[in-house]
């Protein structure tokens, strides 16, 4: 629920999390590392983002294969 309320706040009521992005937030919330595997303009950026949200004091990397993204983009 804090999720929600706090995409909606900070996009201006423009948006509300998608399930698999809420679900990506369950290991954070237990302090678990996790992956997110999903195609472009799935939500990942919101995943990201979410978590920072919920936990600012955290430390988030994120790593992105852009040469492979340009890769599967061209075939």
């Amino acid at each position: 629920l804090r999720a929600c309320l706090l995409l909606f706040t900070v996009t201006n009521g423009a948006k509300v999390p998608q399930q698999m992005q809420l679900e990506s937030l369950i290991p954070v919330a237990s302090r678990r590392d996790s992956i997110i595997n999903a195609g472009t303009g799935s939500g990942k950026t919101i995943c990201m983002v979410l978590a920072i949200l919920l936990d600012p004091l955290s430390i988030t990397l994120v790593i992105n294969p852009l040469k492979r993204l340009q890769c599967t983009q061209v075939s």
